[in-house]
Protein backbone atom coordinates (compact mmCIF):
# COMPACT_ATOMS: atom_id res chain seq x y z
CA UNK A 1 0.00 0.00 0.00
CA UNK A 2 2.85 2.37 0.72
CA UNK A 3 4.09 1.98 -2.86
CA UNK A 4 0.67 3.10 -4.16
CA UNK A 5 0.64 6.19 -1.90
CA UNK A 6 4.15 7.20 -3.02
CA UNK A 7 3.22 6.65 -6.66
CA UNK A 8 -0.01 8.63 -6.23
CA UNK A 9 1.75 11.52 -4.48
CA UNK A 10 4.36 11.64 -7.28
CA UNK A 11 1.54 11.81 -9.81
CA UNK A 12 -0.17 14.64 -7.89
CA UNK A 13 3.12 16.56 -7.63
CA UNK A 14 3.73 16.10 -11.37
CA UNK A 15 0.24 17.41 -12.22
CA UNK A 16 0.72 20.43 -9.94
CA UNK A 17 4.10 21.20 -11.54
CA UNK A 18 2.53 21.01 -15.01
CA UNK A 19 -0.24 23.41 -13.93
CA UNK A 20 2.29 25.85 -12.43
CA UNK A 21 4.40 25.75 -15.60
CA UNK A 22 1.33 26.41 -17.75
CA UNK A 23 0.37 29.33 -15.49
CA UNK A 24 3.88 30.80 -15.75
CA UNK A 25 3.80 30.50 -19.55
CA UNK A 26 0.38 32.20 -19.70
CA UNK A 27 1.60 35.08 -17.49
CA UNK A 28 4.72 35.49 -19.64
CA UNK A 29 2.62 35.61 -22.83
CA UNK A 30 0.25 38.16 -21.29
CA UNK A 31 3.19 40.36 -20.24
CA UNK A 32 4.72 40.08 -23.72
CA UNK A 33 1.45 41.14 -25.35
CA UNK A 34 1.04 44.05 -22.94
CA UNK A 35 4.57 45.28 -23.63
CA UNK A 36 4.11 44.98 -27.39
CA UNK A 37 0.83 46.93 -27.24
CA UNK A 38 2.47 49.95 -25.60
CA UNK A 39 3.60 52.71 -27.97
CA UNK A 40 7.37 53.15 -28.21
CA UNK A 41 8.79 55.83 -25.94
CA UNK A 42 9.33 59.21 -27.54
CA UNK A 43 12.96 60.22 -27.89
CA UNK A 44 14.01 62.40 -25.00
CA UNK A 45 14.65 65.91 -26.27
CA UNK A 46 16.81 67.99 -24.04
CA UNK A 47 16.11 71.65 -23.57
CA UNK A 48 19.38 72.49 -25.33
CA UNK A 49 18.43 70.60 -28.51
CA UNK A 50 14.98 72.21 -28.84
CA UNK A 51 16.30 75.77 -28.58
CA UNK A 52 18.07 77.04 -31.71
CA UNK A 53 21.72 77.61 -30.95
CA UNK A 54 23.66 80.71 -31.89
CA UNK A 55 26.39 80.15 -34.48
CA UNK A 56 29.89 79.76 -33.07
CA UNK A 57 32.26 82.45 -34.40
CA UNK A 58 29.73 83.97 -36.87
CA UNK A 59 32.50 85.97 -38.56
CA UNK A 60 35.03 83.11 -38.67
CA UNK A 61 36.31 81.50 -41.86
CA UNK A 62 36.24 77.70 -41.99
CA UNK A 63 39.65 77.71 -43.71
CA UNK A 64 41.15 78.81 -40.38
CA UNK A 65 39.19 76.22 -38.36
CA UNK A 66 41.49 73.96 -36.31
CA UNK A 67 40.27 70.72 -34.78
CA UNK A 68 42.21 70.50 -31.53
CA UNK A 69 40.69 67.27 -30.25
CA UNK A 70 37.52 65.27 -30.83
CA UNK A 71 35.83 62.49 -28.98
CA UNK A 72 32.50 60.76 -28.92
CA UNK A 73 29.97 63.49 -29.76
CA UNK A 74 32.09 66.47 -28.62
CA UNK A 75 35.04 68.34 -30.09
CA UNK A 76 37.33 71.23 -29.17
CA UNK A 77 37.95 73.69 -32.02
CA UNK A 78 39.64 77.03 -32.59
CA UNK A 79 39.22 79.65 -35.30
CA UNK A 80 42.67 81.07 -36.11
CA UNK A 81 44.28 82.16 -32.84
CA UNK A 82 40.94 82.65 -31.09
CA UNK A 83 39.73 80.92 -27.93
CA UNK A 84 39.09 77.19 -27.67
CA UNK A 85 35.44 76.24 -28.15
CA UNK A 86 33.57 73.06 -27.24
CA UNK A 87 31.08 71.95 -29.94
CA UNK A 88 28.58 69.13 -30.38
CA UNK A 89 26.65 67.66 -33.31
CA UNK A 90 24.12 70.17 -34.65
CA UNK A 91 26.13 73.30 -33.85
CA UNK A 92 26.56 76.03 -36.47
CA UNK A 93 30.05 77.29 -37.32
CA UNK A 94 31.49 80.28 -39.17
CA UNK A 95 30.12 82.98 -41.42
CA UNK A 96 28.05 80.59 -43.58
CA UNK A 97 26.71 78.81 -40.50
CA UNK A 98 28.09 75.42 -41.52
CA UNK A 99 26.29 72.51 -39.84
CA UNK A 100 28.25 69.99 -37.72
CA UNK A 101 27.14 66.57 -39.01
CA UNK A 102 29.35 64.11 -37.17
CA UNK A 103 31.91 64.04 -34.39
CA UNK A 104 33.85 60.84 -33.85
CA UNK A 105 37.15 60.01 -32.19
CA UNK A 106 39.76 61.90 -34.20
CA UNK A 107 37.33 63.23 -36.83
CA UNK A 108 34.87 66.08 -37.45
CA UNK A 109 32.48 66.36 -40.44
CA UNK A 110 30.96 69.75 -41.31
CA UNK A 111 28.43 70.53 -44.07
CA UNK A 112 28.92 74.05 -45.50
CA UNK A 113 26.45 75.66 -47.93
CA UNK A 114 27.67 78.87 -49.55
CA UNK A 115 27.47 80.99 -52.71
CA UNK A 116 30.49 80.60 -54.98
CA UNK A 117 32.36 83.32 -56.87
CA UNK A 118 30.13 82.68 -59.91
CA UNK A 119 27.00 83.42 -57.84
CA UNK A 120 25.75 79.81 -57.87
CA UNK A 121 25.06 77.87 -54.65
CA UNK A 122 27.65 75.32 -53.59
CA UNK A 123 27.83 72.71 -50.89
CA UNK A 124 31.04 71.44 -49.34
CA UNK A 125 31.51 68.64 -46.91
CA UNK A 126 34.59 69.36 -44.82
CA UNK A 127 36.37 66.58 -42.98
CA UNK A 128 38.90 67.51 -40.30
CA UNK A 129 41.14 65.17 -38.34
CA UNK A 130 42.70 66.01 -34.98
CA UNK A 131 45.28 68.77 -35.49
CA UNK A 132 44.10 69.69 -39.04
CA UNK A 133 43.60 73.30 -40.09
CA UNK A 134 40.88 73.84 -42.70
CA UNK A 135 40.41 70.13 -43.40
CA UNK A 136 39.65 68.47 -46.74
CA UNK A 137 36.79 69.98 -48.75
CA UNK A 138 34.59 67.86 -50.98
CA UNK A 139 32.57 70.20 -53.23
CA UNK A 140 29.21 69.52 -54.88
CA UNK A 141 26.86 71.79 -56.81
CA UNK A 142 23.37 71.82 -55.31
CA UNK A 143 21.53 71.84 -58.64
CA UNK A 144 23.61 69.09 -60.26
CA UNK A 145 22.78 65.43 -59.59
CA UNK A 146 25.51 63.23 -58.22
CA UNK A 147 27.30 61.17 -60.86
CA UNK A 148 26.34 57.53 -61.14
CA UNK A 149 29.07 55.02 -60.55
CA UNK A 150 30.07 52.58 -63.26
CA UNK A 151 31.05 49.03 -62.56
CA UNK A 152 34.36 48.07 -64.17
CA UNK A 153 34.11 45.16 -66.60
CA UNK A 154 36.79 42.84 -67.86
CA UNK A 155 36.44 41.62 -71.42
CA UNK A 156 38.31 38.44 -72.27
CA UNK A 157 38.51 36.74 -75.62
CA UNK A 158 38.52 33.04 -76.05
CA UNK A 159 41.75 31.58 -77.28
CA UNK A 160 41.66 28.66 -79.68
Amino acid sequence: MDAQVVSCSKHVIFIRLKRMAALIVMIAIACRIAIAAQPPPAPAASAASSVPRDPIEPTGDLKSLTLVRSGDGKAVIRFGKGPLRLITVGDRLGQHQAHVLEIAAGRLVVDDTFVGADGRPNRAQIILKDGDVGGKRFLARLEEPTPTGLQPRIVMSRSR
